[in-house]
Order: C-alpha cells, then structure tokens, then sequence
C-alpha cells in the first residue's frame, strides 16, 4: 500500500456504518495502523470491526508470485492485531486480481478472402507488459479463423499470456480489408552478364548479376499475372557496333528465344503482403534470363543493350 491510498481506508462496524479513526502507513514494515479514542471505543463495546478498501500491490516484491494461485488471485496473507492485546492476533487474506497482461495493437491492411492465418501473430502487438516485473508475455495466437470477406474495417483479436501466471489478455487489433493490387516491387536497373571467355563453341551465359531485383507483388487474393519480355535493343558492342548473340528465357519445360515481340515468360498468382516474390532470385545456368553466343560472334569488347519487362492482369 502506498500513502496516499489511505484515504480510500475506511473502517466500519457491524451496520457498515463508517467509524471514526486515524490512519497511518508504516512503509518500512507494511503496516497500516488505525487508532480510535477512548470514547469510540465505548460507543462500539464489543461490536466488529471490518476494514475495508483497495490497495496497489508491491509489485517489485520478489515473494509475490508465490501467493498466486490457479484461481487466477493473489493470495495475500494479512494480520491484524489490537494494541492493547499483541498476542492476540486475528489472520486472513485479502485477495487481488492478477490484471490480464497488455499490448498495443499494429493496425494491419489484408486482402479480400484472404485467412488471418497469413498474419503472424506476433507482428500484430507490440510492447506486451505485465504488472510483475520478473514476468515475461507470450503470443498464443489468433481467435479468428474465418476469412476476411468483406471490405472496409473489421478487427482481429490477438490472445497473449503471461509466462508466470499463465492469465491471459485479448488484444484487439484494427484491420483494413482492401481488394489488393499487382505491381512491380522492383525491376532490375542493370542486369549483367559478366565477363565471357571467348572460345570455338557455342556457349549458354547465365546473368552474374542484376542491380535490383526483377519481383512482382500481387496483393489480390484471386489474382493472376503474367511476366513477358521483349528486346527493345539487341546487345551490341560499343566499339564495332555488331550485336552479340540470342537472348533465351529458360523455363523449367522450354527455353524460349526473345525478340522485339512481347514474349510472356513467367506467370503467377496472389504473393502475399509481406514478401514479392523474387523473378530474378534464382537465375542460374537452367533458368531464368541467358545469353547464346555462337561460334565467332564475340569480339574482345563490351556490349549493350535494352529489355523491357512488361506485367500483365490476366483472367483468373
């Protein structure tokens, strides 16, 4: 108890008829003393005294978790004893309410019929306190199950716990429901080939390095897109001005040739808010973006030239 709580002390007798006395606080021994004259005392006789009121409770106190109990209570021993009879000594308990643990909320934006069960819990509450200092507070997890179906605001509660008391809070977290879009999240700046031996075969060079990745972002939930291509400049050396080569795109079933002509060579669905999904991310010598250089065709300088990626919208 601290000492400006005294005032919501109040002691009364049997009629709960409030009885006139003085309080103190005693911090260092965590003692509240009441003291009533002579008079009162006459006017009470044997009459019971009750005392009654609200309290904070000493948190930082290391022994208080060891009052708790599964009924989701502290427990607190207490004593009282009249002064004029020390041995005598009356024992209880006051019982407190361990208060559910806390968090703020991070507003989150979904797609339409899209399932909470994307949504990591744990990103949705942040600053997760409870009253006991030595306790730490769990994410458990999230009580919707049922798709979001409907656009504009809704909410999701997040269900946290306390490690030491095993209470729990429902955390209610604002949620915007929108249908979603397609787009690129980026596209490549540069893509390069590297550093090519020139030699008497023909020869498959995979990209060494982009500048930027090539990733698509599709936040429609029923979404479908398709990735194409086309050669606005064949590469062509700085110095002699031939072009160089054929660009391929190799799939996992053709390898497809590139030209001025729009060529789709990738298509998907719905990524999700949270990672695009990475074009680029795995070109390698069987897949992705090459370059075909035929016997003869290099010479010893370098070369240029333009792609343009195009995304597309295509029916479901």
């Amino acid at each position: 108890m601290k000492n400006n709580q005294l005032y919501a002390i109040r002691v009364v007798d049997n009629s709960k008829k409030a009885v006139t006395s003085s309080k103190t606080f005693d911090a260092e021994t965590n003692t509240f003393h009441a003291e009533f004259t002579k008079s009162t005392m006459s006017q009470l006789k044997n009459n019971e005294l009750s005392i009654t009121g609200s309290f904070d409770l000493n948190t930082d106190a290391p022994d208080l978790i060891d009052t708790f109990q599964p009924d989701g209570f502290f427990h607190i021993p207490i004593e009282a004893v009249n002064s004029d009879q020390p041995d005598l000594k009356v024992k209880g308990e006051t019982l407190v309410k361990m208060p559910a643990p806390t968090a703020t909320p991070v507003p989150q934006v979904v797609s339409l019929h899209s399932s909470p069960e994307e949504l990591d819990p744990s990103d949705l509450v942040t600053d997760l306190k409870s009253i006991l200092p030595q306790d730490k507070i769990k994410v458990i997890g999230i009580k919707q199950k049922e798709k979001f179906e409907t656009l504009g605001s809704t909410t999701v509660d997040v269900v946290i716990e306390s490690e030491l008391t095993h209470v729990q809070g429902v955390i209610t977290v604002p949620v915007e429901v929108e249908t979603g879009s397609l787009s690129f999240e980026s596209a490549p700046k540069s893509i390069d080939f590297g550093t090519v031996q020139i030699g008497p075969a023909l020869v498959d060079v995979p990209v060494k390095e982009t500048v930027n990745d090539l990733a698509v972002q599709d936040t429609r939930f029923l979404g479908k897109w398709e990735l194409g291509v086309r050669v606005s400049k064949p590469l062509t050396g700085l110095v002699h001005k031939k072009p160089l080569g054929q660009l391929f795109y190799l799939t996992d079933d053709a390898k497809i040739p590139l030209s001025n002509q729009y060529q789709p060579v990738v298509g998907g669905g719905y990524t999700g808010r949270k990672e695009p999904f990475n074009v680029s991310g795995d070109w390698n010598e069987k897949h992705g973006l090459i370059l075909e250089i035929k016997q003869g065709e290099a010479l010893r300088e370098k070369y240029q030239g333009v792609v343009i990626w195009s995304l597309r919208d295509v029916p479901a």
